[in-house]
């Protein structure tokens, strides 16, 4: 009898421990679902982050270009007007010179 009641008694401890066990893993599993959802939110918010950045880089990047541009035809149209001003001055005293030799 008394081994009797120390294997019945081994047994309910062991099916305690194999329930413990299985909730422990239960837990685990759930916790690592957790952090598998944690994981994917953040790897969510960091790429959208990552987008935003890019697209303002973008947006920079798109006004710096047509900055330079207008700056380029600012420079070509200031480096055409003293030329204009200096063929018209001297087609001026080309013909005051015409008029002279007259």
């Amino acid at each position: 009898r008394d081994l009797v009641s120390r294997a019945a008694a081994a047994e309910g401890r062991a099916d305690d421990l194999g329930r413990e066990l299985l909730r422990n893993e239960e837990a685990h599993a759930a916790e690592l679902l957790a952090l598998r959802g944690e994981r994917e939110e953040a790897l969510s918010v960091a790429r959208r982050e990552s987008e935003e950045r890019e697209r303002e880089a973008l947006h920079g990047l798109e006004e710096a270009r047509q900055e330079l541009e207008e700056a380029r035809r600012s420079a070509a149209e200031a480096a055409a007007k003293p030329q204009e001003g200096r063929r018209r001055h001297e087609q001026e005293a080309g013909g005051e010179l015409e008029e002279a030799r007259r």
